[in-house]
């Protein structure tokens, strides 16, 4: 073995803040609180892959495949628009309940209202004058169904982007300098998010023929771990002060 393979295999990292008695543990929320304050991504992650899983085919039985895939751009577009002014409006909140919790419990709720509408496109449809279900050779006019869909798609596609952005921003208040486990449990979260929807569809098949089912799935996710987010992740008021900028000037 040669002396420089030696001497580094033997050798010890020498860290400064330790030879002077200076080690300091990191700062930042216990692992539990951070597990909790990430929650909400597997909610947001799992919207994202609905979208995909059953608003993707559902809009296929009523729209041509490129008015589907144009859809696709939707959600791209709202996020490059509104992740930046949430981000800031939530960056100077003087909210007593904190900067971020505000915006996600408010998103929260109305992406669940959107979830429980779109649920019921087919039937708001019908009342409105739609007939068939689009089988060859069925009289099929579903006009209405289509145009309340995409407006629910572009409903949610605004909330869930908005309740994203102060939960990514709110484990990284939490997390401090365990940015790396905030980010591990986060991720942790999305994936099992986007593992939902899968196991959904291979039980109980498409998941636009049980729309009523697995929009109800998405609400009590998103329910679920908002409402843990909000209770554990206590967050300190920032303090209102004289020279605040306008929002637009931030941006």
């Amino acid at each position: 073995m040669s002396p420089v393979l030696r001497n580094s295999s033997t050798s010890v990292a020498k860290r400064p803040d330790l030879e002077a008695g200076q080690y300091k543990e990191p700062q930042g929320a216990s692992f539990w609180v951070l597990l909790a304050v990430s929650m909400p991504r597997m909610a947001v992650n799992m919207a994202w892959a609905a979208q995909w899983a059953a608003l993707g085919p559902y809009l296929s039985t009523m729209l041509p495949n490129y008015a589907v895939q144009l859809t696709s751009v939707i959600g791209p577009v709202v996020g490059i628009i509104f992740g930046p002014v949430i981000g800031v409006l939530s960056d100077r909140s003087t909210s007593r309940f904190g900067r971020r919790r505000p915006i996600l419990f408010v998103m929260g709720v109305l992406s669940i209202i959107c979830w429980i509408l779109m649920g019921y496109t087919n039937e708001l449809g019908e009342a409105l004058g739609d007939v068939g279900s689009g089988q060859a050779g069925e009289k099929t006019d579903r006009t209405w169904t289509a145009i309340l869909t995409l407006v629910f798609y572009l409903w949610m596609d605004i909330t869930v982007t908005c309740s994203q952005t102060p939960t990514m921003l709110m484990v990284a208040d939490f997390a401090g300098d365990r940015q790396t486990l905030g980010a591990a449990l986060g991720l942790g979260w999305a994936t099992m998010g986007a593992i939902i929807p899968a196991v959904y569809i291979q039980i109980w098949g498409a998941a636009y023929l049980t729309l009523h089912w697995f929009m109800g799935l998405l609400c009590v996710v998103m329910f679920v771990s908002v409402t843990v987010a909000v209770i554990f992740g206590r967050e300190t008021p920032l303090e209102k002060t004289d020279n605040v900028t306008s929002t637009c000037h931030g941006v």
